[in-house]
């Protein structure tokens, strides 16, 4: 077990954005508190729940004097994160979501890869599962270490780990002057690619510590409104931020916005056909991007077809592909993350 204390202060700053999750809150907590690594606090950020959350938090907060509970009125993820980052005094952060948990081993393996490569960062595998139960699955053996330029694009196209906030423990001194876009879809992938390129490097491990909890049948009911739109907007500014590092950092943000294109596209075409003007400015924003997927090598081909598809006709494309994704997404349920 590895246990460095520092004295009144703690490693590691565990923030957990709250906002009614009563029914998952107390499993992602309790698997907080049976870490093999106990330096941290917990810092609890009930973003105005109106259910049982918030007093959920504070019973925790008896029972444990790691726990830090914070009530404040609701502003969403990002805001509630970037709460939570000012008032951790660890010296690095980790961010869980509170519909998610984490195996035991989660804190002792990522802080023992930070020790063991002398990274700024590390990452680990998300695991998506739709039951509410821990499949112990062994450490792995793949690991290693790479600069920042190179994490932010594996973390693009899913290589080794993902661009979520979740999974990974960041020297909290990579924060300064970054916060998570408050009332903005993918916060994300417009916070966290920032982030890495600070690193002097990120190491990574391929075991499976972190579970992504999937809904099933979550599927949005609320409209399409412009939030959903500047998306586009978001994440092609971050591209031309990183267009400077050349073709390979180019090809993987523009893998990751046409993947992620092509998704919102499908949900309006799925839940909104009649949503005729949002269709056209999606197809403007990624135009210069859908007519190089051809050529990007890391595309896969099945999202090259759907983008020539699109290309041609979106009814066309309605007609051959919505039945598949409607089936698959009442199955595994529609998550903004």
């Amino acid at each position: 077990m590895l246990c460095h204390m520092t004295g009144n202060g703690r490693i590691i700053s565990i923030i957990v954005p709250v906002f009614n999750v009563a029914e998952f809150l107390e499993q992602c907590v309790s698997g907080i508190l049976d870490q093999t690594f106990s330096d941290f606090e917990l810092l609890l950020v009930d973003d105005g729940s109106t259910d049982r959350s918030g007093e959920i938090c504070d019973r925790y907060k008896l029972v444990d004097e790691r726990i830090r509970v914070y009530h404040k009125k609701n502003g969403g993820l990002s805001d509630a994160r970037n709460f939570g980052i000012s008032k951790a005094g660890g010296e690095y952060l980790t961010f869980i979501d509170p519909d998610d948990f984490v195996a035991p081993e989660y804190l002792e393996t990522l802080y023992g890869l930070i020790l063991q490569y002398g990274s700024d960062a590390a990452c680990l595998s998300l695991l998506e599962t739709s039951k509410r139960r821990i499949r112990k699955y062994p450490v792995s053996e793949v690991t290693g270490v790479l600069s920042g330029k190179q994490a932010v694009a594996d973390s693009l196209v899913r290589r080794h780990f993902g661009v979520s906030a979740c999974g990974k423990l960041f020297l909290r001194r990579l924060f300064e002057d970054i916060c998570f876009p408050a009332g903005e879809y993918f916060e994300d992938l417009l916070t966290i690619p920032y982030v890495l390129e600070r690193c002097r490097n990120v190491a990574y491990s391929e075991s499976k510590l972190y579970y992504y909890y999937q809904r099933p049948g979550s599927i949005t009911n609320s409209r399409i409104t412009d939030r959903h739109l500047r998306f586009f907007d978001n994440v092609i500014r971050t591209l031309r931020y990183f267009d400077h590092y050349g073709k390979d950092m180019h090809d993987a943000f523009a893998a990751r916005i046409t993947g992620e294109s092509i998704n919102r596209f499908a949900e309006i075409l799925l839940f909104y056909p009649d949503y005729k003007e949002k269709i056209s400015y999606i197809k403007q924003k990624m135009k210069p991007y859908w007519k190089e997927a051809p050529s990007n090598p890391l595309i896969p081909g099945t999202t090259i077809f759907q983008v020539l598809i699109l290309n041609k006709s979106s009814t066309l494309y309605r007609v051959l592909f919505t039945p598949y994704k409607y089936v698959k997404n009442r199955i595994k349920g529609i998550r903004f993350k």
